[in-house]
């Protein structure tokens, strides 16, 4: 009797290559992006001051980092040696910004003075009475008194806000005519 035919044993089907300058793009975009959002939001960046300090060590060192990775970036493949530079820049500013996050995370304001930490706990629910009010006038209040302490906030200390999340907040402050 006859052995039956028996499926032909499946070969192991290899994984995609993954072009290691490309993931190191890739992921640079990412952290750049990450980073933007960040800087652009208000609110995170009062939640989260230390991320914006950099007389914060994390947060000096992922700057560092960033400089470093965004100064080796390219938008043609580089040679060899450049490709292997930018990628081991890439990974020492996603591991600083990972590691300046969760610092800034556990630190939150306790580096600023008392004031400055009641400020800007001040600004934050000022803010966020901004951003959800439905009324057009206690809206622009909020936001012009947020905008306000967090001049009184630079001119006396410690804490700046990053031109990006300024821009956003002198747009959101001015108000818009009605449709």
């Amino acid at each position: 009797m006859p052995i039956p035919p028996t499926a032909a044993p499946r070969r192991a089907v290899d994984p995609p290559v993954v072009d290691p300058w490309r993931a190191a793009r890739s992921g640079f975009a990412e952290l750049r992006q990450s980073y933007g959002e960040y800087e652009c939001d208000p609110l995170a960046v009062l939640r989260l001051p230390a991320l914006a300090d950099v007389s914060v060590p994390s947060t000096a060192r992922f700057v560092e980092a960033f400089a470093e990775a965004q100064a080796l970036d390219t938008d043609a493949v580089p040679p060899p040696q450049h490709r292997a530079q930018y990628i081991a820049a890439v990974d020492r500013a996603r591991r600083a910004w990972t590691a300046a996050c969760e610092a800034a995370e556990r630190i939150q304001a306790s580096h600023l003075p008392e004031k400055e930490r009641a400020t800007i706990e001040r600004v934050i629910r000022l803010l966020t009475t901004a951003r959800d009010s439905d009324n057009d006038a206690e809206r622009l209040v909020a936001y012009a008194k947020a905008h306000n302490e967090l001049v009184r906030l630079e001119k006396i200390g410690h804490f700046r806000l990053p031109r990006p999340a300024k821009a956003v907040l002198d747009t959101a402050s001015r108000g818009q005519l009605p449709a």
